[in-house]
């Protein structure tokens, strides 16, 4: 996990009250438990979304992790301007 990012501007509409932050994501899984990750997360927080999904073999020479991706993604949240 990265630290949260600053908050940023949302270029979506004009005047939108809301900005946004960014934090990294990153590890090891399989591809399909990554995949039911990514659905449970984006079904259970509806204001945030990952965006940035990089997918590498893995490089651990144990023969338990040569199934496993890497992987490294952005997850995006909107933040009401003026809040913490």
């Amino acid at each position: 996990l990265s630290p949260i990012g600053k908050p940023a501007a949302v270029n979506l509409l004009p005047d939108f009250p809301y900005t946004q932050v960014t934090m990294q994501v990153g590890g090891t899984a399989h591809f399909h438990e990554l995949g039911q990750f990514i659905a449970d997360f984006e079904n259970e927080f509806p204001l945030m979304r990952v965006v940035n999904l990089n997918l590498e073999l893995s490089h651990t020479p144990a023969p338990a992790e040569r199934e496993k991706l890497a992987f490294k993604m952005d997850v995006v949240t909107l933040v009401k301007s003026g809040q913490p």
